[in-house]
């Protein structure tokens, strides 16, 4: 069997508590320290050739020195001399996981003229990596795989070459060689092909909650972003892209709970994407006139975007019950835009161009507005103001408005609750409270932008936009999120959280269980005491030789 060797990354985190303890266990006659475990697997990021990476924690009171050790798949074919997969060089010399702290293993290998390679900083600033943290660069690493059940989606780490091969067996091709059979000498492993285990969120690790054994797949969950310390990776750039994968929306999806204002709603903002400002800000309006509307010869702009001649939309209708995006026609092209947010037409985006989207739109807050006709605008441009608007709102990047994270858009979380024209009562859409930050798989659905190449088709060495932990280790006491106890996690729940009438549950809580019975309540316990002798080596299985794609 011939290997199809992928490039991977792998992270190791720190424990919040320092344990002592030291166990040993015998593994096929040999005696390792069992202090290693895997708490976090990112086994299908958005470069499948760069960013894989596991992580993994050093439980134990006596550091542990990784040069030389080896990393392979079940079913790998053998290599008589392979290099160590894990390796000490001038640029990635630490080579430590520290007793009770933390490490990261990378590939550090990407071809002998790229700047990448042995190279900490790109990997670093994707991550916001702490440069307390070790990074261990690594020469040779299997690729992860993303089908369920293979055999591949398995890994383990021996510590030498005899080890190795004590794990060699007859592959059965009749020619002689021989493949990996068994972890049975490796220091520590896992197997995630077992289908309890989260499926390949492309984007996205999966982590050990620290609840419970860490091979079983109930006990782990897929990242999301601001949830447990889950962050998501900023690009790291050796040529420049027209926009970052970092960027993340909802564009032409509305929700509400009741009947909404029969008007024209600004219901989202991308303010301060993470890519090229203001090239890439964008404006979402929802239509619930009552019929469709032309926008020909319409405004929209800040409040000071400079007196015009004539309106700023040549041509555009959004149809009744229906948004459209709004992009800046003299920065990006249709087909730019529409290649970021729907590549393959598929959400049906309706995206409008505006010629000269205003001065752009402050990160530190603005006055929208779409007016009519050239007219209304020139005369509320004079005055500062958005009083002859159609459609209007002032945000600003303080409380109650979400915290900007120079990635994610603001949109009005349920538009049956807003005023919209004063007349109901109820809350101002300019009320920051009803504005909510777009999270990947949130309860509109938001998503990550695809990545748009600039014309030499050139794109970065990481284009941004995976999510995950890396560096850190924080043991998830889970939550139920049904809180009425229908059974079901869903919007009355959400109602009943917004409300705070569970302050002990939180709407990251509702948004990663919407759609579920809801998570357990996790046992007091479930990690090791610091006294005790720690549990066995722990396993790792991220897979493919050959990599198996889902």
């Amino acid at each position: 069997m011939k290997c199809d060797l992928r490039k991977v990354w792998i992270y190791i985190r720190s424990t919040s508590a320092v344990l002592t303890a030291v166990g040993v266990l015998a593994l096929g006659g040999q005696f390792a320290q069992a202090q290693l475990e895997v708490t976090e697997i990112m086994y299908n990021p958005l470069d499948e050739d760069v960013w894989e990476w596991i992580e993994v924690r050093n439980t134990g009171g006596t550091d542990i020195d990784m040069a030389g050790w080896l990393a392979f798949n079940l079913g790998d074919g053998e290599i008589t001399n392979p290099n160590p997969t894990i390796v000490s060089n001038t640029n990635s010399p630490n080579t430590i996981v520290p007793a009770g702290g933390v490490a990261v293993i990378y590939d550090g290998f990407h071809g002998g003229s790229s700047p990448g390679t042995f190279n900490d900083a790109p990997f670093r600033a994707a991550w916001g990596l702490d440069p307390s943290v070790p990074l261990m660069a690594g020469s040779f690493w299997p690729g992860l795989s993303n089908t369920e059940g293979s055999n591949f989606q398995s890994i383990g780490f021996w510590a030498s070459l005899a080890d190795y091969q004590a794990d060699l067996v007859d592959d059965g091709s009749g020619n002689g060689t021989n493949e990996v059979g068994s972890f049975n000498n490796a220091q520590f492993s896992i197997n995630y092909s077992d289908a309890a285990f989260p499926g390949p969120v492309n984007g996205s690790s999966m982590t050990w909650t620290g609840n419970g054994d860490n091979q079983v797949g109930g006990n782990w969950a897929v990242s999301q972003t601001g949830v447990n310390g889950a962050t998501t990776s900023v690009e790291a750039q050796l040529v420049g892209t027209l926009n970052s994968t970092a960027d993340i929306g909802n564009p032409g999806i509305v929700t509400a709970s009741g009947a909404i204002p029969s008007a024209l709603i600004i219901s989202e903002i991308m303010y301060n994407a993470a890519s090229n400002e203001p090239d890439w800000e964008w404006i979402e309006i929802y239509n619930n006139t009552g019929a469709a509307v032309d926008l020909s010869g319409y405004v929209l702009s800040d409040d000071d975007g400079g007196q015009l001649v004539t309106g700023n939309i040549a041509s555009g209708t959004i149809a009744q019950g229906e948004a459209a995006l709004f992009y800046d026609s003299s920065e990006i092209t249709a087909d730019q835009v529409a290649d970021a947010w729907d590549p393959t037409g598929a959400r049906g985006i309706t995206f409008i161009g505006v010629d000269n989207l205003g001065s752009g739109l402050s990160n530190g807050g603005d006055s929208i507005g779409l007016w009519s006709n050239v007219t209304d605008y020139n005369t509320d441009d004079a005055a500062g103001t958005t009083d002859l608007a159609v459609a209007a709102v002032t945000y600003t990047d303080d409380p109650p408005f979400p915290l900007d994270n120079n990635a994610g858009s603001i949109y009005i979380l349920d538009l049956s609750n807003v005023d919209i024209d004063g007349t109901t009562g109820q809350s101002s859409q300019n009320d920051g409270a009803e504005w909510q930050l777009s999270a990947d798989g949130d309860f509109p659905g938001s998503f990550f932008a695809a990545e748009v190449e600039d014309p030499s088709g050139m794109i970065p060495f990481h284009p941004g936009g995976d999510i995950g932990s890396p560096g850190t280790f924080n043991v998830v006491t889970a939550v139920s999120a049904d809180v009425d106890n229908s059974g079901l996690v869903d919007g009355a729940d959400f109602l009943a959280i917004q409300r705070g009438d569970f302050p002990g549950v939180t709407i990251a809580d509702w948004q990663a269980q919407y759609g579920t019975a809801g998570a357990a309540v996790a046992s007091a316990g479930a990690v090791p005491e610091p006294t005790s002798l720690l549990l066995v080596g722990m396993a790792l299985t991220l897979a493919g030789c050959v990599r198996r794609k889902a």
